[in-house]
């Protein structure tokens, strides 16, 4: 009778410490799983804010080409000067000028310039505050 006891006791706990570990494992998994979306979404919010810097620099560099060769149009002494100089403008820049000759740098050229760095940044803010369960993240980068 004892014996049946402790063999009753025995295999109740060997059940309770066998449910907790299975609980335990898919508490782990489920952990696990949403820690993987999260990184996965800081991952792109990294790369798309990467590639938004890039652009943006890419940006800049046209926009002084565009300034040299406004300047250098500006101070033509000849017309074959100035059609190179107006030949070389970028086509923001020419629809810039299409649109404004008086404000050829207008807010709409430089957002024309910038819009796909923008868009990256976009991106890449939407990725850093998503999470799989759709609560939001507070972890601005710019």
């Amino acid at each position: 009778m004892k014996f049946l006891r402790f063999l009753g006791n025995e295999f109740v706990l060997g059940t309770l410490i066998a449910l907790l570990s299975v609980f335990t494992a898919v508490a782990s998994y489920q952990g696990s799983m949403a820690d993987s979306k999260q990184n996965e979404s800081e991952i792109s919010g990294m790369k798309n804010l990467n590639d938004g810097n890039a652009e943006y620099l890419r940006a800049n560099q046209f926009i002084v080409y565009d300034y040299q060769m406004f300047d250098g149009w500006y101070t033509a002494d000849t017309a074959d000067k100035e059609e190179y100089y107006q030949a070389s403008y970028s086509q923001e820049l020419q629809d810039s000028i299409a649109a404004d000759a008086e404000n050829p740098f207008s807010d709409t050229y430089y957002d024309a310039m910038y819009g796909d760095s923008y868009a990256y940044w976009d991106e890449s803010d939407t990725a850093f505050e998503r999470q799989d369960n759709g609560t939001i993240v507070a972890m601005v980068c710019n």
